[in-house]
């Protein structure tokens, strides 16, 4: 059995070596960064590298799930919550991910300036990945809820999660011009506002939702401004 102190100790160094990897990827892309430049900028070695991660795509691996496991604990709270029905528990899931993710914006522009740069398709494969990973079985739980309250109409609460946030992968990749480049005129916000309505439409659609005033979540300009510090 570990002991704290070493626990601690290994949470340091992967971390450590997780950001170096992090800044590389970003300057040279996933596929142009070797393990040696992130042994050599990390200041370990070789034996140091391995011990922690066995390969470049397991440490990809763990960057995706440090940063997009951090919102799980906040969602299963909300599945486990007794006293919400499903369409709450949804709209409560998707206000806590936004909500998170406004909080840590600077972390989420980084991440996606990772995901979105055209070298790195496999790095976001990975993460895309994780998000359906830990995230799906959350939300079937939520939506086999609702499936017996009869407000979702869904035949298997699975494989509605995993469609439901595969469309959520496109919406991110409507940001692309904005996280990779840093401009995004007034008339790009408008279309992104404008499919977001189209999304959340498909996504009832998806969930079987026919209660009509029922909004799953809201985004508007002012708050995609502050997100990306636009005027």
């Amino acid at each position: 059995m570990s002991r704290p102190k070493d626990a601690e100790r290994t949470k340091e160094v992967k971390e450590k070596i997780a950001e170096i990897a992090i800044n590389l990827f970003i300057k040279k892309g996933y596929d142009k960064s070797s393990i040696n430049e992130i042994i050599k900028k990390s200041n370990t070695n070789k034996g140091t590298f391995y011990h922690y991660f066995s390969s470049k795509e397991d440490l990809i691996n763990f960057l995706g799930k440090q940063i997009v496991s951090e919102m799980v604990p906040l969602i299963d709270k909300i599945a486990e919550n007794p006293n919400l029905n499903a369409l709450e528990k949804l709209k409560k899931c998707f206000n806590s991910i936004k909500a998170f993710k406004f909080k840590n914006h600077k972390k989420m522009i980084l991440l996606g300036k990772i995901m979105y740069k055209e070298e790195n398709l496999k790095f976001r494969y990975h993460i895309n990945n994780i998000i359906i990973e830990l995230y799906v079985p959350i939300f079937a739980k939520i939506i086999s809820q609702g499936k017996k309250e009869k407000t979702l109409k869904v035949n298997d609460p699975e494989d509605t999660a995993e469609i439901m946030f595969r469309f959520a992968s496109v919406m991110g990749e409507m940001l692309v011009p904005l996280i990779i480049d840093g401009k995004f005129k007034v008339k790009n916000i408008k279309l992104f506002l404008e499919r977001a309505k189209s999304y959340k439409k498909i996504l009832k659609q998806i969930l079987g939702i026919d209660e009509k005033g029922f909004n799953i979540f809201n985004f508007n300009e002012k708050i995609i401004k502050k997100m990306f510090y636009l005027k």
